[in-house]
């Protein structure tokens, strides 16, 4: 420790001893650099404190699922005549308005504006022409989820499918979709997004409504309404909303085929002629989104879970339903949950008497050019959800098609048979779509294979018993020594075929469907009906019952001489 001396400024204290006394240790100095971070430090935690609660207060709060209306935007699209003028449209904003929240109620808020001009033109053209991809482009450069190609047709509920460049007929370039504007934010802000279109019609109107559904982003088939005035348009465009409206639900537990959703603005639903309520005897199709990491679809990132409906079974409170996942083939529903991935349930409804089903071959591989023949003549039967019994609907005719009608149950699971081996099992709802297509295997081969085995056997055990039966005949006569009709009955089971002979007869048949092109599934079954016929012929067809019973008769002739002889 360093010691000071005391100065000295009198003799006296010049004679004093010398003391030494300790100094108090010093703190190092912090750097100058170091104060100043520190300062900067607590004053930027101090400005975050101080503006925390405010950020609190704009930050807006997501709506509670089942508590908050749907936010529906209606876009109106008159077209250029004199009566559709914009007295016409203010008296339809208005009317729309009122009557969604004098009918609607609670779980509806609706907002309706005229069309965008960048989209007024095409929905004027016809509303099939404007579709998701055209009001909200995909992303550039956010990747895609692999998406399942065994999706069934959904005419009923896709988006459409024309280009996003396609220019209606009629609609000039410079106003067409051709420009691709982005209505993300409105898709985003809204659940619902109505599509009204009102134009003259054969001395009247007609009045076109779309729904698209913001976050499953699909869209419904148009509904048509025709009035003979222009002043029943405000009413007749509401009834055309309500009929266009689905209902949706979101799907908060999936367990095998156990599901439960919950109803958009499900605890606002009192009345159940509410657009909103979920009627009874409907089903859902279960849509899974894939999001980016800005909440917004990923290309290719809205999937129908293929072959599927969600059947519901029993109410619960709050707007939730407790369901049965109805599905042709696993469990589409299932794997990993994430905070980018939504599942949701939107409502299909059956519009139609019937729905064409069409049973077409599956191709072989899939750069097969030829397109898949139409199957005639397979065997079409249907259960219902929970039953066990099979009912047959009818054949297929030369078109491959079979009609199934609509009936009191909403959801019916199909069979495809040809002969007795079932093919292909898929739910359908009758009425929800047009026409469905469905690849199955090829099952004609396998079909004419088994008739060839089937004939065959049936031959091998008409063969054994005729064998067995003059097996026993011959060694009657042998125990009676009529030696002669032993050998004449010896000569007929010589002209029996053989073995190698009913042998030689499967080989070249197999050879034959060999040689035909065959996918890996009929293969494998058209194997195992002659693998069984082998094993059947070896089993039961002894190839040395000649030779044993020739033996016997001549042992006994040979025992016989003796006798004969003394």
């Amino acid at each position: 420790m360093p010691i000071r001396l005391a100065n000295c400024e009198s003799p006296r204290q010049a004679a004093r001893p010398l003391r030494a006394r300790p100094l108090a240790p010093r703190l190092p100095r912090a750097p100058r650099n170091s104060l100043s971070a520190i300062c900067l430090l607590v004053i930027f935690s101090l400005t975050l404190l101080g503006e925390a609660p405010a950020q609190a207060q704009q930050t807006p709060q997501p709506p509670i699922w089942h508590f908050s209306p749907y936010q529906i935007r209606v876009w109106i699209a008159l077209a250029p005549a004199p009566e559709l003028n914009a007295v016409l449209q203010d008296r339809l904003e208005r009317t729309l308005q009122e009557r969604a929240e004098a009918i609607a109620l609670a779980p509806w808020s609706l907002t309706a504006e005229p069309a965008p001009a960048a989209v007024r033109g095409s929905m004027l053209a016809g509303l099939e022409w404007l579709t998701v991809e055209h009001l909200a482009p995909p992303r550039e450069g956010s990747s895609q989820p692999s998406s399942s190609s065994s999706a069934p047709s959904t005419a009923a509920l896709s988006a459409g499918a024309s280009p996003a460049t396609a220019v209606p007929p009629g609609v000039a370039p410079e106003n067409s979709l051709a420009e691709k504007p982005d209505f993300t934010n409105v898709l985003e802000k809204n659940d619902k997004l109505m599509l009204l279109r009102v134009a003259p019609d054969r001395g009247g109107y007609v009045i076109d409504a779309r729904e698209l559904d913001c976050r499953t982003r699909l869209a419904s088939e148009i509904v048509s309404r025709r009035v003979g005035h222009a002043s029943l348009i405000p009413q007749e465009a509401f009834r055309a909303i309500t009929d266009v409206f689905r209902p949706l639900a979101r799907i908060e537990a999936a367990k095998g085929k156990d599901v439960t959703v919950r109803l958009r603005a499900g605890g606002l639903i009192e009345d159940p002629e509410s657009p909103a309520y979920l009627p009874d005897k409907t089903v859902l199709v279960p849509v899974v989104r894939f999001n980016d990491r800005y909440g917004l679809p990923r290309e290719n990132g809205i999937q129908i879970a293929p072959w599927a409906f969600i059947n519901p079974q029993e109410r619960l409170p709050a707007g939730r339903l407790q369901c049965e996942l109805v599905a042709g083939v696993g469990t589409p529903l299932g794997g990993r949950s994430s905070s980018r991935i939504e599942k949701y349930g939107l409502m299909a409804p059956a519009r139609r008497d019937k729905t064409e089903v069409i049973i077409r071959a599956r191709p072989l591989s899939r750069n097969d050019p030829e397109p898949p023949e139409p199957l005639a003549g397979y065997e079409v039967h249907e259960r219902l959800p929970g039953a066990e019994e099979l009912t047959f609907v009818g054949r297929t005719d030369w078109r491959g098609l079979v009609e199934i009608e609509k009936t009191d149950h909403p959801l019916r699971v199909l069979y495809v048979k040809n002969g007795a081996r079932i093919l292909a099992k898929f739910p359908v709802v009758p009425g929800l779509e047009p026409r469905v297509e469905v690849n199955v295997m090829n099952d004609d081969r396998r079909l004419e294979v088994e008739g060839f085995v089937l004939g065959l056997q049936g031959r091998i055990m008409d063969l054994l018993v005729a064998r067995e039966v003059l097996a026993l005949r011959i060694r009657k006569r042998i125990a009676e020594k009529k030696f002669a009709e032993a050998a004449t009955l010896m000569n007929e089971l010589r002209l029996l075929p053989s073995r190698d002979q009913v042998q030689a007869e499967l080989d070249q048949e197999a050879a034959r469907q060999r040689a035909q092109p065959a996918d890996r599934a009929t293969r494998a079954a058209i194997d195992k009906l002659f693998t069984d016929t082998r094993e059947l012929i070896n089993k039961h067809l002894d190839p040395t019952l000649v030779q044993t019973l020739a033996r016997e008769l001549s042992q006994a002739q040979q025992a016989a001489k003796p006798a004969d002889a003394s």
